[in-house]
């Protein structure tokens, strides 16, 4: 079985935006910043990680990536704006008095059947530094 990817979209000190896959977001976000990363992203530095999304396998993220190389600048932002709009995070305030802020993360099987999760931000609880168990 192989390693979870990501497709990555990283907007450039210039304004201008990249795309790339990785097995590690984070680390591949560093190595860009430090200047050893895409040629492209060399002289445009430094960048932020605007947009990223999971992919099973190394293959799919590879795929998703040339697919989104396509489109064009605005189709691009369209995009990410849209799919950051589904996902936002949410605000639920429990019976109990407590409050928890989640954000649904888009999960896609190897069949490409859509699944959301809700993964836990932030848990803000009446009783001080405890976190109750979800």
């Amino acid at each position: 079985m192989e390693t979870k990817a990501y497709m990555y979209v990283l907007e450039c000190a210039d304004g201008s935006l990249y795309t790339g896959y990785t097995t590690d977001v984070e680390k591949r976000l560093k190595t860009h910043n430090a200047g050893k990363g895409a040629k492209y992203t060399r002289a445009r530095l430094p960048v932020k990680l605007l947009y990223q999304e999971s992919y099973p396998d190394k293959p799919s993220a590879m795929s998703a990536e040339a697919l989104f190389k396509k489109k064009s600048r605005q189709a691009k932002l369209n995009y990410i704006k849209k799919t950051v709009g589904l996902y936002s995070p949410t605000v639920f305030h429990l019976q109990n008095g407590d409050t928890v802020l989640v954000t649904p993360c888009l999960l896609r099987s190897q069949l490409d059947h859509t699944f959301f999760i809700f993964e836990e931000i932030a848990l803000f609880c009446r009783c001080g530094n405890t976190r109750p168990r979800l």
